[in-house]
Formats: structure tokens, sequence, C-alpha cells
């Protein structure tokens, strides 16, 4: 119990640096004094380096263990988030942001537990609570964000960050032992087993239907402080409440997928998955367009695209983390810089053309691109090429 316990604190931190800066966007702007455009590049290169962070991570922890790693990181993390309260500039403070990145060993090092730990009939239920765990942690985050930019100021997110990363430091550091048993020898071994992996069709078409589903979730995510402060004039704190939308969605699909598996055959499910998202996308389109003057016309229908991720996620990652039982760290780093990696450009992409275009119909080219592109490899998985409907 406590080790199941701890990995959900760890996918809790992993997420918490940058869903708790997105209310701050618009205030980091004023005070650096730039513009929208630019300080939301803050959250795409942290995704960035999250990404590559995940690739160079999960190799790290199958040849040197999960534990040193993870302890490395959120010392890290601590630096880090104090060098962004007294960055002096915008430069500065986007080489912090960076750096802070280091917050995703807990979701690397976390997942790659699960597999260590738990048998696969397990893991996936703990996925999905994981899951569960990263939708509360996006609800939470932006809604503690708001609350302390209001009540104190910008700087105070990032001494909560660091409160919390020492908490997790000094437990796993006293508490957490070694769980990989299968260490990597040498570098070549190291290849062989990206090699290995990356030869696998089932590796490639769960890992795209992760990033390209995650990418419809974070332009919501980083359109709503614009949208929802800039264009409709709500505060931090009322924009940052309108993810609640999406995330119970998240929230509600993750605990329904294992429920569904049980009933339904995965191609089954991942059909209700497909119609979920786009009758989401649609109804939004066409209440925006009906009821422009309302903010919820847009936001309420995206409930349904967070259900269909909560369909989406646990199914796919435990696909990828069950290919090889001796890469399962490099399997989690690769998929996870999938899933950040092209969040990270779809946010970029949409965040800058938002703030210089200042039109909400960016998001929806966005969000109808990302579904079609999760739809055509969701029908390269195993399901769809070789097997009928079941159940």
């Amino acid at each position: 119990m406590k080790v199941e316990l701890n990995i959900y604190s760890l996918m809790f931190i992993a997420l918490l640096p940058n869903f708790m800066f997105i209310p701050s966007i618009t205030v980091l702007a004023d005070h650096y004094e730039t513009n929208f455009s630019i300080m939301q590049l803050s959250v795409s290169l942290y995704m960035v380096a999250s990404a590559s962070l995940q690739v160079l991570l999960g190799p790290l922890s199958d040849k040197y263990g999960r534990r040193p790693v993870l302890i490395a990181c959120l010392l890290t993390l601590i630096i880090a988030s104090l060098g962004c309260v007294f960055s002096p500039s915008t430069e500065i403070f986007f080489l912090f942001r960076i750096m802070q990145a280091t917050a995703v060993s807990g979701m690397v090092i976390g997942r790659a537990i699960v597999i260590d730990v738990f048998h696969q009939k397990d893991s996936v239920k703990i996925l999905s609570k994981i899951a569960i765990v990263l939708g509360i942690s996006s609800i939470l985050g932006p809604a503690i964000g708001g609350i302390l930019i209001e009540t104190y100021s910008w700087q105070a997110i990032f001494y909560f960050i660091i409160g919390i990363g020492m908490f997790s430091f000094f437990y796993n550091f006293f508490s957490l032992e070694e769980t990989n048993k299968y260490l990597v020898k040498n570098l070549s071994d190291q290849m062989d087993n990206y090699k290995k992996l990356m030869s696998s069709s089932r590796f490639w078409a769960y890992s795209f239907i992760g990033g390209f589903s995650s990418s419809t979730f974070f332009t919501i995510l980083i359109s709503i402080p614009y949208i929802g402060e800039i264009i409709y004039g709500l505060s931090s704190f009322q924009s940052s409440l309108l993810l609640i939308i999406i995330t119970s969605g998240f929230i509600l699909g993750s605990l329904s997928s294992p429920i569904l598996l049980g009933l339904f055959s995965e191609k089954k499910v991942l059909y209700f998955s497909m119609l979920s998202s786009i009758a989401g996308a649609l109804i939004s389109f066409v209440l925006y367009i009906i009821f422009p003057q309302y903010i919820l016309s847009i936001f309420s229908p995206f409930f349904l695209i967070g259900l269909s991720n909560g369909f989406i996620s646990p199914i796919a990652l435990s696909k990828v983390l069950s290919i090889r039982d001796d890469s399962r760290g490099a399997a989690s780093g690769l998929n996870g810089a999938f899933i950040i990696g092209f969040g990270a450009l779809y946010s970029a992409i949409g965040g800058y053309f938002l703030g210089y275009i200042e039109r909400v119909e960016i998001i929806y080219f966005m969000i109808f691109s990302s579904l079609i592109l999760t739809y055509i490899s969701i029908l390269h998985t195993d399901e769809f090429k070789h097997s009928s409907l079941k159940k």
C-alpha cells in the first residue's frame, strides 16, 4: 500500500509545476513586460524538456535503478523552483522552467515501478488509478495556482512546489527501495532495447494514440487562460475552474475503462472513445456558433473529450509498458515523450496563433486535427487490423 500511495504522489508532483503555473501566464506576461504569445512558451518549453527528459530518464533508471534517478530529479526540481522565484528576466525564468521539468521523473519512474512490482492484471487497475490522480492534479493544480496568485502572488506558486518537492525528496530518500531487478549492464544493451521497442508496431500505434489524444487535452489547457481572462474577462481563479470540465471527464473515463474492458472487447472501448471525443468537439463548435457570448458553450462539451481520453489512457499505457520486461523504463520514457512532446507542439502552435489572431476558432482547428490523427492511429492497432467485434 505504501508503494502504491507513493506512486500516486509522484504522479501528482509530476504534473503540478505545469498545471499550477497555467493561471499565472497573463500575470507573468505583465511582470516581465511581454505578451501572452511569448510567456505561454514557458509552458511549451517545459513540456519539450519533459518529453526529452523522459527519453533519457527511462533508460537511466533501467541502467542505474529507479531510486537514484528519482532522488536526483527531485533535488533539481527544488533548486529550479527557487530559481524561478528570483529570475530577473524572461530568459532566465525560461531556463529554470526547463529545469523544473525534472518533475516528470515522478511519472516515468512511477509507471516503471508499477510494472516492476505488480502483475499485469493489477497494473492495468493501478494505471487507471494513476490516470485519475493525473486528472485530479490537473484540476487542483490550476485551482491552487489561481488561489495563490489572487491571495498572495505568483511567487507563492513556486514556494508551494518547493515545499511538496522537499517532502517527496526526503520521503523517497529514506523510504524508497530499489524495484528494478533487471538492471541493464551496458550501453549496447540499452541501444538494443531501444531498437527492439521501436521495431514493435504495437509500441508505435499506442504511443501515437497517447500522443495525439494528449494534444487535444493540451490545446484546451493552453487556451483556457487566454480565452477565459482576455476574451471573456474572468479572473485567474475563475478561468482555472474551466479545466475541471475536461479533467472530470478524464477521471470518469479512467474509472470506467477497466469496467468497460470487463464487459466489452478492447476494440469496442476504443470505438466508444472515438464517438465520445468527436461528439464533444462537434457539440462545442455548434454551441459556440449559436451562443458565442457564453464561455460554457465552448468548454462544457469538452467533458466528452476528457471522457474519451480517460478510456484510452490506461489501455495505451499498459500495452506499451508490457512489451518487454527489460525495457520498462525505456518504454515508459519513450511513451511519455510522445505524449508530452505532441502536447508541447500543439500547445505552442495553438497558443501562438491564439495570442496573435485572437480568435476562438483556432482551438477548434487544432482539436479536430489532433482527433483525426488519434483515430488514424487507433485504426492501426492489432485490434482493428486483425480482429472483428467481439462480445
